[in-house]
């Protein structure tokens, strides 16, 4: 009687500890309602926005050009700009042809950053350059574009010497040869003959031998 009192007891409080686990599983994962539920709760975060003001649009001076008295380096183009309002770095970007670009060095210097020297170049290509400010994370406008040689050191918007100086120095010297006028052999000097005129004495004893002389056949 006692063992089948023990008995009942152990199956009853199996039976209790069952039904508390098969609770805590479903309080644990849910049910597909509750599970929906906490789905759509779940926020997406937006998009970072840029409040800054727009930068101004500096101006890209001449490469090269001589008043800046930069070095020439093969395969380098030094670059000059005026500086940008508001303008906290700034943006090179370049290619191989106008309004194409597909190289670029960003976030370079400050805002009063004005140069900037651009390597690793091909010094038998002609590279297009132009300028943009950014004030923070908010990029202005691009520069005026001018193309240049990291070679030749000509910039693009001059047309260069299609036959290339050393064509050029000998057309020069052909055509200094052909302006130069060919000297040829000293003029013989003619000297005039000199007859000499004899004078008609027209006195009167002149007269009377010349018709003495005409009686005689004398010349």
């Amino acid at each position: 009687m006692k063992n089948m009192k023990k008995f009942l007891a152990l199956l009853t409080l199996i039976v209790i500890s069952s039904s508390a686990l098969v609770n805590s599983v479903v309080a644990q994962y849910g049910s597909s309602s509750s599970s929906s539920s906490n789905t759509s709760s779940i926020s997406t975060p937006s998009a970072p926005s840029c409040d800054n003001e727009k930068p101004g649009t500096p101006i890209l001076f001449e490469p090269h050009h001589p008043l800046f008295g930069d070095e020439k380096k093969l395969g380098e183009v030094t670059l000059h700009w005026t500086k940008a309002e508001r303008a906290t770095s700034y943006n090179i970007l370049y290619g191989l042809s106008p309004r194409n670009y597909i190289y670029s060095a960003l976030q370079i210097g400050n805002g009063n950053t004005t140069t900037y020297s651009v390597a690793g170049l091909n010094p038998s290509k002609t590279y297009y350059f132009t300028v943009q400010a950014n004030n923070g994370c908010k990029p202005g406008g691009l520069s005026n574009e001018w193309g240049a040689n990291a070679g030749n050191f000509f910039a693009a918007s001059a047309p260069m010497d299609i036959l290339g100086a050393k064509t050029k120095k000998t057309l020069t010297t052909k055509t200094a040869t052909q302006l130069t006028p060919s000297i040829t052999a000293e003029p013989t000097t003619i000297s005039p003959t000199i007859i000499p005129v004899q004078k008609e004495d027209y006195s009167f004893f002149g007269k009377i031998l010349k018709f003495v002389k005409s009686l005689l056949g004398i010349e």
